[in-house]
């Protein structure tokens, strides 16, 4: 009899092996909620399930990255798009920014800061202690590129497109629609912002409920299908 008491309490670790892990990794994704809430950084309007529903979305796959350009190819433009893993906030991995030329890539990187601009070469050593991947709209799509940077930049770093910054917006997250308000913002807020004022009449993002968050790792799928950014280089 005790031989098979034992038998089945095997049989119930092998059913349920890491169940106390996710009970833990819930209680902390929980954690990480609330502190955000607490602190100011996050409206209350943005529901623990929102939180959870961003935070679903992985990082690149090795399937797609077999078909980039080598570091030492590639060339910015105007509007591509960068995602990082090198840093987290809340429980939460990865960081956003975009090129507003060729030559300067715009940002918000944290809690308590307001957004920057620096060189690909600056940007890149920020987070050189993580992967770094690189997505470009199609060619065909260039003149909404160039329109989306340009309003990244007047509407985030300068009203006149000037070198001197005379907008400094706040790092946190509203639960009202994404497309909109501009302070506070977070890190891929910005592009996908960038991207729904730049194309004008196209249809070119989704239209994101209130209390949605649009992560790093969930921007391309903001994008509307047709539309999707294609990953072009990996640092």
């Amino acid at each position: 009899m005790k031989k098979w008491v034992f038998i089945m309490f095997l049989l119930v670790l092998c059913v349920f092996p890491i169940s106390g892990n996710v009970s833990a990794s819930e209680t902390e994704a929980k954690e990480n909620y609330d502190e955000l809430i607490d602190s100011g950084i996050m409206d209350e309007g943005i529901t623990y399930e929102n939180w959870l529903e961003a935070d679903s979305f992985p990082e690149p796959t090795k399937e797609v990255q077999r078909t980039l350009l080598k570091a030492s190819s590639y060339t910015m433009q105007s509007g591509d798009i960068f995602v990082t893993n090198a840093t987290s906030l809340g429980g939460m991995t990865g960081h956003a920014a975009i090129a507003t030329s060729s030559n300067w890539v715009l940002d918000i990187p944290a809690v308590g800061k307001t957004t920057r601009q620096s060189t690909l070469a600056t940007w890149k050593s920020f987070y050189k202690s993580g992967t770094v991947w690189v997505y470009r709209v199609d060619s065909k799509y260039r003149d909404i590129a160039i329109k989306a940077a340009s309003w990244a930049d007047r509407n985030y770093y300068s009203t006149t497109g000037s070198s001197k910054q005379n907008i400094f917006p706040r790092y946190g997250f509203l639960s009202g629609p994404v497309q909109f308000t501009t302070n506070p913002t977070y890190c891929s807020k910005i592009p996908y912002q960038a991207y729904w004022n730049g194309s004008g009449n196209v249809a070119f993002m989704k239209v994101r409920a209130p209390g949605f968050v649009v992560t790093p790792y969930g921007l391309v799928d903001s994008f509307s299908n047709s539309y999707k950014p294609k990953l072009v280089a990996k640092f």
